[in-house]
């Protein structure tokens, strides 16, 4: 908000970029910048963009009046950037330094523009709260209904494009139908998409991260992931605004309601998918009373008095993962040694 500054790559120092009389108030509110393929930086501010040219030098790119700009996108096929605002997209020209203009609302009740992408073959893509808008050969179609009706989009390798909205995830396959994606519990307000590695789905929700295994849905058919909600602060209530930001180290970077998380997705999987149970407490009853009992310390024995005749376990998996589908089993080992499921 207060300026942009450029740093090395180890964060050592950092340089100050002047910004003075370029913007209103000299304030800087960045929204989806990008990397161009000519090595320059393309942010988008408000109704302005600004340009930084590999030699550094800056060039205040203007778009149409009242338009805050809400996404940007590079297309993988050629490199050329795209970007929208509420009711148009422009496609940057880094020769000319000029914004060319390839749509604009109204189109068949279409009301706003909240996130585009492309699809596998190419396809540029917009979505809103009112339906879905697919580009095939400069002709524009439309696609209504409450599963085409989002805030986010984002494109895999496996030639699906995954629609994030209010109601939870969709995928729309070339056939250009859109099926709901069921997770076992409800998933709502999902904001932020961005395909990890080929391998993982990021979904960002205003209440929780959840890590979707494409490979294992696409190859095998499974609903395969891990749900994260012990960070308060993932979460972007928003809305049409793609966040998650992938740096060269592997890491994500999601800034939302003033605050900036930094996350590695594979750290996270291979942190948690390891974890067990863990007991956290022992209770025994005592003359119809509980008392708590000293937790041993690991591969130790503990030792219950004869008069203890009921003994409850507290335990939970770390940061309750997958919460709503996680199943528990005891066995009870020397007098019961078959495991039984806990209701």
């Amino acid at each position: 908000v207060f300026g942009l500054h450029k740093t090395d790559v180890n964060l050592t120092f950092r340089t100050k970029i002047q910004t003075q009389g370029l913007f209103p108030a000299n304030n800087i509110a960045v929204f989806g910048a990008k990397l161009t393929k000519k090595q320059g930086l393309f942010l988008p501010h408000m109704q302005s963009i600004l340009y930084i040219d590999p030699k550094n030098k800056k060039h205040l790119i203007k778009t149409e009046k009242q338009s805050d700009i809400y996404a940007t996108i590079i297309n993988r096929k050629n490199g050329d950037l795209y970007f929208s605002n509420y009711h148009s997209i422009l496609r940057f020209d880094e020769k000319t330094l000029t914004a060319e203009k390839i749509f604009s609302l109204p189109f068949e009740e279409m009301k706003n523009i909240l996130d585009i992408d492309f699809d596998s073959d190419g396809n540029l893509l917009a979505i809103g709260s009112s339906g879905l808008l697919i580009q095939n050969k400069n002709k524009w179609k439309k696609i209504n209904g409450e599963d085409a009706i989002g805030y986010s989009l984002a494109s895999d390798d496996f030639g699906s494009v995954w629609i994030g909205g209010k109601k939870g995830l969709g995928e729309m396959k070339t056939d250009q139908k859109i099926a709901k994606i069921d997770f076992g519990f409800p998933i709502s307000n999902i904001s932020d998409l961005y395909v990890y590695k080929k391998k993982w789905l990021l979904i960002g929700t205003k209440d929780e991260l959840i890590i979707f295994n494409l490979e294992e849905y696409h190859k095998n058919k499974k609903i395969k992931f891990f749900r994260y909600d012990y960070i308060s602060f993932f979460c972007n209530d928003e809305g049409g605004q793609n966040n998650f930001f992938e740096d060269a180290d592997g890491a994500i970077w999601w800034p939302m309601n003033g605050k900036l998380v930094k996350f590695y997705p594979e750290k996270l999987l291979q942190k948690y998918t390891q974890s067990c149970p863990t007991i956290f407490g022992i209770l025994a009853n005592v003359d119809n009373k509980s008392e708590q009992l000293e937790i041993p310390p690991s591969n130790t024995s503990i030792k219950i008095d004869k008069n203890h005749r009921e003994i409850s376990f507290q335990f939970g998996t770390p940061l309750n993962l997958n919460r709503d589908i996680v199943k528990y089993r005891t066995r009870l080992l020397v007098f019961k040694n078959n495991w039984e499921n806990i209701q």
